[in-house]
């Protein structure tokens, strides 16, 4: 739910900004688009201040990172080891810190940004919704 833009002080009018132009993405890649553009932005107006605070691996630019193969083994290493990243580390990216594979996790595979995200996100739903219409059946 947005506010009318008058409600906002003038600090928060680029955050009802990019709130607005979320909601009206049509899609997920959309909505990544408006994103990346306005961290671009952010990174471009604050200058040497994104490193000194520490934004500089947020986002979208944890992914600039990883190779695709990394991103491959990562996804590979989800799919065996779910959430255990350090087996999925010590299995699938022993070179990895292990930070890098944490900051990799919520900034790019838990917001769904690339498409395998995605679909292990679903799959994992499909997993949730067949287990619980199992033990259903099982219950009557």
């Amino acid at each position: 739910l947005l506010l009318p833009q008058a409600v906002y002080p003038p600090d928060q009018q680029l955050a009802a900004a990019v709130a607005a132009k979320l909601a009206a993405a049509p899609d997920l890649r959309a909505r990544h688009a408006v994103m990346d553009k306005t961290m671009a932005g952010m990174d471009a107006h604050m200058g040497e201040l994104v490193g000194v605070l520490g934004l500089s691996a947020v986002g979208s630019k944890v992914q600039a990172g990883w190779s695709a193969a990394e991103e491959a083994a990562f996804a590979a290493g989800l799919r065996e080891h779910d959430r255990d990243f350090g087996a999925l580390r010590r299995e699938f990216l022993p070179g990895k810190p292990m930070e890098a594979i944490i900051s990799y996790y919520y900034n790019i595979w838990k917001i769904r940004y690339t498409d395998e995200s995605v679909r292990w996100h679903l799959e994992r739903k499909l997993l949730k919704e067949q287990l619980a219409a199992e033990a259903a059946a099982q219950a009557e």
